[in-house]
């Protein structure tokens, strides 16, 4: 099954392929070009088909005969006829960290008849994809035909899924390594998911191996590698974060007495003096979870200390006005003269439940107080 088009990722280079979307390479229709789109986490994104040489995004190690070779669009690594290793590993790094996933695609084709051959193909930290490094890969489990998906971080180590690989076959892989699971899709299907011993604290490198333990004969083994992908994006927590947001409702004084409104630049106040008072009637709306205040706003005509009594009665449909009550009497609060300030009064609402209706009634114990009117938050 061919790979289509990639989400969220920008490509670093385009491939000289241009037989256009319908081409046909050796009885397998090329993977289209991923759509060029921005993405935040673009530094981590590439893509390969092996067109012309080795590209210096990989890095080529090889010993013994072994080669790292590319043709027509598909990079070969060969073990040669004697011990040794061919591997490319990426350059570029990819973390998990900050809720991140990662997505590894390719397609590959193995030729080995030979038990000594270990193939590793996946994410590590170093690129040795040995018993001690952290990583994420598709390995053999010492039959050079069978794959496995193998997890590893601090030195343990979880393997799954025995599934064999027919020599001379084109295989689509997708890993995709979250923060708490890695999943092996082959050919489109689920063939193993890993939930434990994920790398998730270090930073990853894309890697390609072979490697010939012993000579038993005297063939090549190969294994052959198309259509590399490779991109870091955020990631969906398993559990998603509490988000607390706050709410606010501002209301106008209704009734008051003995004084009347008044007006300051374009601002609608109430003049209070001492034992002036206004009334207020608010409710308490539905997504109500709790009260994070609520504030009378005055402007005040000196620079002193206010005296007020604040009395609230609230009752939700089906109950009496009076059905909660509550008070605060000569709270008092230092004020600056002709600077905005809020008067807290959150004490006078203990209890206080969505879908209650309130009744509330401000009293200035000062010679003047100016109120605009009272803001209610929540969340």
């Amino acid at each position: 099954m061919p790979i289509k088009s990639i989400p969220r990722i920008r490509s670093r280079f385009r491939s000289s392929f241009d037989d256009d979307d319908t081409g046909v390479f050796e009885g397998r229709k090329r993977p289209e070009e991923p759509a060029v789109i921005e993405d935040k986490y673009d530094d981590v994104a590439y893509q390969d088909d092996f067109r012309g040489s080795i590209k210096s995004e990989w890095t080529v190690t090889t010993s013994g005969d072994s080669t790292a070779t590319t043709n027509d669009g598909i990079l070969t690594l060969n073990t040669g006829a004697s011990v040794g290793t061919a591997k490319i590993l990426g350059t570029q790094t990819l973390s998990l960290t900050d809720k991140k996933t990662i997505y590894l695609t390719f397609r590959t084709r193995i030729n080995t008849d030979h038990d000594d051959i270990e193939l590793s193909m996946g994410v590590d930290a170093d690129g040795t994809g040995a018993s001690g490094s952290d990583h994420v890969l598709l390995t053999n489990d010492g039959n050079s035909n069978n794959l496995i998906l193998q997890n590893q971080k601090d030195n343990t180590a979880t393997t799954s899924a025995n599934v064999a690989m027919t020599n001379n076959t084109w295989y689509d892989h997708k890993i995709i390594i979250e923060g708490d699971k890695t999943t092996w899709l082959r050919d489109g299907v689920i063939v193993k998911t890993n939930e434990e011993n994920i790398p998730d604290d270090i930073d990853l490198k894309v890697f390609f191996m072979v490697d010939r333990l012993s000579t038993g004969d005297s063939a090549s083994q190969t294994l052959e590698i198309d259509s590399v992908r490779y991109w870091s994006e955020e990631g969906i927590p398993s559990a998603a974060p509490s988000i607390t947001v706050t709410k606010e409702i501002f209301y106008p004084p209704t009734v008051f007495s003995p004084e009347g409104e008044s007006g300051l630049g374009d601002f609608d106040y109430l003049n209070m003096s001492s034992t002036g008072r206004f009334r207020l009637n608010m409710y308490t709306p539905l997504d109500f979870t709790s009260l994070t205040g609520v504030y009378v706003v005055i402007y005040p005509d000196a620079t002193e200390t206010v005296q007020f009594d604040v009395t609230t009665d609230f009752g939700a449909v089906g109950e009496a006005l009076t059905a909660n009550s509550d008070s605060i009497t000569n709270g008092t609060q230092a004020v600056t003269q002709n600077q905005i300030t809020e008067l807290d009064i959150s004490a006078a609402f203990t209890d206080l439940a969505a879908g209650d209706y309130i009744g509330m009634e401000f009293q200035s114990d000062t010679s003047s107080i100016r109120a605009i009117g009272v803001r209610f938050k929540y969340t």
